[in-house]
């Protein structure tokens, strides 16, 4: 695919660049889409497009002090690998969620 429509923040690298992109694209998003649900901001901060592309190749990083779990946060950063190839795929992703909320469920019940 080669269009591009939507919110720069939330927007892959690859469309960034007007590189054409697969669905590994949504999960970018949704990665960003979580880190912010759950840090009530965006993984990266940028006054223009140009230093948004310049600051989405760097790998993310979390607020200190926080109180999310480290497998959400591994899961968060395999979901914003700046390269299409290492970015989790949506059936990993899914694998992935499925296998975070049993052993929260467990927990739960310990």
């Amino acid at each position: 695919m080669q269009t591009s429509i939507g919110t720069p923040f939330y927007m892959s690298p690859e469309i960034l660049n007007n590189e054409p992109y697969s669905i590994k694209c949504d999960v970018w998003s949704l990665g960003v889409t979580i880190y912010k649900m759950l840090y009530g901001m965006c993984p990266w901060s940028a006054k223009n497009i140009t230093d948004l592309i310049k600051m989405v190749k760097k790998k993310v990083e979390f607020p200190k002090n926080d109180q999310v779990s480290t497998e959400m946060k591994v899961l968060i950063s395999r979901m914003l690998i700046p390269n299409e190839a290492g970015r989790i795929s949506i059936k990993e992703l899914e694998k992935e969620v499925q296998a975070l909320s049993k052993r929260t469920i467990d927990m739960e019940i310990e």
